[in-house]
């Protein structure tokens, strides 16, 4: 699972012993490349895996947008794999808590990926309680406007995203995002709110 992938990096460097961190990159690969041993000489492990990727998407705003443009969905999914690289590696080497660090990541993860289905967001559910962001909270709320899709789909048939429910979906956690992640910003705007409210 990405999942899984974009953790690993977080707590290869939480390690402080090298050793430590040789297990948290082999366990995981080791363990992956066991389930698949039965059917290495038979048939294609990652057959199914290659033709979800090459035809379906779903709520992935980012992928989406350049999807429109591009018309490839390959191409789509690379550029977007090489933007959320680019985006997670200064979160990876932040002074911030791991917990913080998971997180963050994968928000990235959902905001470049080419199908983030309400179960996904699970995942990110699970902070509310760790770390208690705002954003987690929104973004678990307003990913219930993909039922729109669901519903479109069982009345006509025709499974389509709606832009304006993601459009909400991503750019208000965009905002919580940034105003967590730069506090300052956080400080400017609370000033900015209650300054009329004081005059």
């Amino acid at each position: 699972k990405p999942v899984g992938i974009i953790m690993i990096p977080v707590f290869f460097l939480a390690e402080k012993n090298f050793k430590d961190r040789l297990k948290f990159l082999f366990i995981p690969f080791i363990a992956f490349g066991f389930q698949f041993i039965p059917y290495i000489f038979t048939t294609n492990p990652f057959e199914a895996f290659l033709i979800y990727t090459k035809n379906w998407f779903y709520n992935g705003l980012v992928f989406n947008f350049l999807n429109h443009f591009i018309h490839n969905n390959q191409t789509s999914r690379m550029i977007c794999s090489g933007m959320l690289f680019i985006l997670v590696l200064p979160i990876y080497f932040s002074k911030k808590k791991w917990e913080d660090k998971i997180y963050y990541s994968l928000i990235m993860l959902m905001i470049f990926s080419p199908v983030v289905h309400p179960w996904y967001i699970a995942w990110v559910a699970i902070f509310i309680s760790l770390n208690q962001k705002w954003s987690a909270i929104v973004f678990t709320a307003a990913c219930s406007l993909t039922s729109f899709t669901l519903i479109n789909y069982i009345s006509t048939g025709v499974w389509k995203d709606y832009w304006l429910v993601q459009l909400v979906e991503y750019i208000s956690l965009i905002i919580f995002i940034c105003l967590e992640f730069f506090p300052q910003s956080q400080n400017r705007l609370y000033k900015l709110i209650r300054q009329p409210v004081e005059n």
